[in-house]
């Protein structure tokens, strides 16, 4: 069975983590740039890790960035499996309910923690209601905005306009929408 670990501040675990997350930077896989020199590591509040017995399975982040509304948070951020069979996911596995609610659980003890959000760039929004639905075993809120959000304040770059999922308050009308 998988276990799931949310940290801050674990050297062995950030170790295991950065040794993942440098295999994807340095692999051909689509999305290398978001692990490597995209990867901000000033916005990381925490980093979560899904593994069974000492294969990881799933890893990621919680992220803040100072041009969303106050009290957001990105959990899943850069979500990543050390060793991908696919550039994208096909199936939520339970571990990712694991996470999600670990990575919730961070958040709700942060001052004025308002709203989670889970983002993917346009056309996945599909798999964020896959993700809603398996979060909802664990008894998680959660909803999937219909329209395309700005989530960089970089209104010329296409991949900032994503699909979001929120948890907790509905705030995504304070990010710029699709005009």
């Amino acid at each position: 069975m998988a276990s799931t670990k949310t940290w801050v501040a674990d050297q062995l675990l950030q170790e295991k983590f950065d040794h993942a997350r440098n295999q994807i930077a340095n692999s051909s896989h689509p999305l290398s740039c978001n692990y490597a020199e995209n990867f901000n590591s000033k916005e990381i509040l925490a980093c979560s890790m899904s593994f069974e017995n000492d294969q990881i399975l799933l890893c990621s982040s919680i992220a803040r960035k100072d041009y969303w509304p106050t009290g957001v948070y990105r959990i899943l951020n850069r979500v990543f499996k050390p060793q991908p069979t696919q550039s994208f996911t096909k199936k939520i596995e339970s571990y990712w309910a694991d996470m999600v609610e670990q990575q919730l659980e961070f958040c709700k003890n942060i001052s004025g923690f308002k709203t989670a959000i889970v983002t993917r760039k346009l056309g996945y929004v599909n798999t964020l209601k896959q993700l809603s639905n398996t979060i909802g075993s664990k008894q998680i809120e959660s909803y999937v905005y219909e329209k395309p959000v700005w989530i960089c304040n970089d209104y010329h770059n296409p991949e900032c306009l994503q699909n979001v999922l929120y948890i907790g308050q509905n705030v995504i009308g304070q990010f710029k929408q699709v005009d």
